[in-house]
């Protein structure tokens, strides 16, 4: 198994509501450097994303598209497609 030992990363979004209404643009870079179970080094991981938010009522009710590249400096590529209905009630 492997656990998460250091990394970082930086994400940022815009809100083009002057022009586009109701949606996000989400960009997202990580890079971790992951340990095994024994606290032996393991390996380095990238991971950068690109995302869509539609706010169909605001923050209460959005659905939000996003595709992750993933490159271990182990292993193959991978890509990742993730598709969420986020609904909130107060």
């Amino acid at each position: 198994e492997i656990t998460d030992g250091s990394g970082g990363a930086f994400w940022g979004g815009t809100d083009f509501s002057g022009r586009i209404q109701n949606f996000e643009i989400q960009l997202r870079s990580e890079d971790s450097y992951l340990f095994s179970e024994d606290g032996e080094p393991g390996f380095d991981e990238e991971r950068l994303t690109a995302g869509l938010t539609y706010y169909i009522t605001g923050h209460n009710n959005n659905v939000k598209l996003s595709y992750t590249k993933i490159e271990p400096d182990a292993g193959e590529s991978r890509d990742q497609i993730n598709l969420q209905w986020q609904i909130f009630q107060f």
